[in-house]
């Protein structure tokens, strides 16, 4: 007895298999199906008809790539030889709107386009351009630009040039890599992104720490790289490490290791890594007496790579108006204060195991951590 098909669901089934009637898609599927639309219920239904909305640019053929910005929002992107239009619904019909874009891509490129869309943006790729860039502004302005990379990928240095020295030359942001080989470097590399790893050598100092209620605060650092913190001696109290990413506007504590049985918990050695630019840390250090023992000092020492200069934009902003005397405006926990006539500025600094208010000057910055203020 010949059983029909009731359903269609799997659609088309590769041919691999058709003689596999023990699957449950086998019994569900097609072995082709021409000009007709699968239903989810498991039905087809012919496929709706064409309609002539206009011509291609130029002769031949294009490659037609939907282009969806939301439910009520979408277009057809119509690309042509080395050209790309846009198409979309408007009160009259369908018509092209904006300008024709010029593109790196012939006809026979656009056929093997691979894109993916996220949000407005849609990425193209093809093997022999770089990866492209298209950005929807509005529905009339579209922008089509080489995808910008910021990290990588990179290929290693010895696949592109063995044995090849480089040596890299200036300071600050903007360096120069030269080569002691030939042809190392070619025209063809303008605009490419080079990856060059060097050591640095690190930045290290030691706080010794602050009996309770007072904290010893060490100096505020840039990191862009790994940090690491460890600490020694027989004691008992808190070390914080702090961090601020808008100059040391505000700060946001990111570990804290409290140590109370010292049979129990050992000494701390924390580690970290920063990947962004122009962050700021910060480390304090305090301990407690206990019953009448002598007071058990201990030593926190940080090194870390990368490091620029202090940066005086905490110390301005922390001395806000919380106390004061007849000649000092004090930040809420006094570690800074401001001169009530605005000229001066000052912050509590740990020096030969006493609290003594340093001024904050140029000359005092570019001595102490080598800043240099900005030029007016």
């Amino acid at each position: 007895m010949k059983v029909g098909q009731v359903s269609f669901a799997a659609g088309e089934i590769s041919p691999l298999l058709h003689a596999r009637v023990d699957l449950a898609k086998y019994r569900t599927g097609l072995a082709e199906l021409v000009n007709m639309i699968v239903l989810p219920q498991g039905g087809v239904t012919r496929r709706a008809g064409l309609q002539r909305i206009g011509l291609t640019l130029g002769v031949g053929e294009v490659r037609l790539i939907p282009f969806e910005y939301n439910t009520t929002d979408s277009v057809m992107l119509e690309f042509g030889a080395n050209n790309l239009r846009i198409w979309c619904k408007t009160s009259s019909g369908y018509s092209p709107v904006g300008s024709v874009i010029t593109t790196p891509y012939s006809v026979s490129e656009a056929k093997d386009l691979r894109y993916v869309q996220s949000g407005n943006v849609m990425f193209l790729t093809h093997r022999n351009h770089k990866p492209m860039m298209l950005r929807r502004n509005s529905l009339t302005s579209w922008t089509l630009e080489e995808l910008p990379f910021r990290n990588g990928p990179f290929i290693s240095g010895e696949e592109w040039s063995s044995g090849t020295k480089l040596k890299l030359e200036g300071a600050g942001r903007t360096r120069t890599v030269k080569s002691d080989g030939k042809n190392v470097f070619s025209s063809g590399l303008v605009g490419t992104l080079l990856q060059v790893e060097y050591a640095v050598e690190s930045k290290m100092f030691s706080l010794e720490s602050a009996l309770s209620p007072d904290k010893a605060i060490s100096q505020i650092f840039e990191v862009k790289g790994t940090m690491n913190i460890t600490t020694a001696g027989d004691w008992q109290g808190v070390v914080t490490v702090d961090r601020s990413a808008d100059g040391g506007v505000t700060w946001i504590t990111v570990r804290q290791y409290v140590r109370r049985d010292t049979a129990s918990q050992g000494q701390w050695d924390f580690t970290l890594s920063e990947t962004e630019d122009g962050v700021l840390y910060m480390v304090t250090a305090q301990h407690i007496t206990v019953e009448t023992e002598a007071e058990p000092k201990y030593t926190v020492t940080s090194t870390s790579f990368s490091t620029s200069a202090y940066s005086p934009t905490y110390a301005t902003a922390y001395a806000a108006s919380q106390s004061s005397d007849d000649n000092w405006v004090y930040n809420s926990d006094k570690t800074t204060r401001r001169s009530t006539d605005g000229s001066t500025l000052q912050w509590h600094v740990l020096r030969n195991g006493e609290y003594v208010w340093q001024t904050i000057t140029p000359d005092y910055l570019a001595g102490e951590y080598g800043w240099t203020p900005p030029s007016s």
